[in-house]
């Protein structure tokens, strides 16, 4: 019976159990590759479609296609943007503070201007001395203790400020510091 379920196929038997055929002809060469090359086919495509199914289910699981943890939400203060001012230095200032025991303060200020109004920066370069001259003063009159405060630094920017636009007709928009330090005499 097994006898007759094989006799009809002559390409699946191998040139060895044939028995009465030719030992070197090889029976179904090609149909035997085509079936290797399906076949390699077929694990490849399912290997990919199980990786492609794993990634897909891992990124749902972990909420990658959501929102990040560390994104944050656009509020005015974020999109704001600062104004872009030109900037003149004085000169270097060096003092002594009013303290009991005496330090030296040295101090660059750079003051910003509407960038592109030369007129300010005229009257600036034109006032130059008597603004460093008030800057002298006002720095020697406050404490080492004061200075070197560092939550106090807006305020001095804007005493500083507000001194400067005193002497001037045209107000300058900002002061910065470039250097900043109060030593030991």
């Amino acid at each position: 019976m097994s006898d007759d379920f094989l006799e009809g196929d002559d390409d699946v038997l191998s040139a060895e159990g044939a028995g009465g055929k030719d030992a070197k002809q090889k029976v179904g060469f090609l149909p035997a590759i085509v079936i290797q090359v399906l076949k390699w086919g077929a694990i490849i495509l399912g290997l990919i479609i199980l990786v492609v199914t794993i990634v897909i289910v891992t990124l749902n699981i972990l909420g990658a296609t959501g929102p990040g943890q560390a994104r944050t939400d656009i509020t005015e203060d974020y999109q704001q943007d600062l104004p872009v001012y030109s900037y003149h230095a004085l000169d270097e200032l060096r003092g002594i503070t009013s303290d009991e025991v005496r330090r030296t303060y040295v101090v660059e200020v750079q003051i910003g201007y509407d960038e592109g109004d030369d007129a300010t920066l005229n009257e600036i370069l034109k006032r130059k001395v008597p603004m460093t001259d008030i800057l002298l003063g006002w720095f020697s009159e406050q404490t080492a203790a004061y200075l070197l405060n560092n939550s106090n630094r807006e305020e001095i920017r804007n005493k500083v400020k507000a001194l400067l636009n005193r002497i001037l007709t045209r107000d300058i928009r900002e002061v910065r510091f470039t250097k900043f330090q109060v030593l030991e005499f």
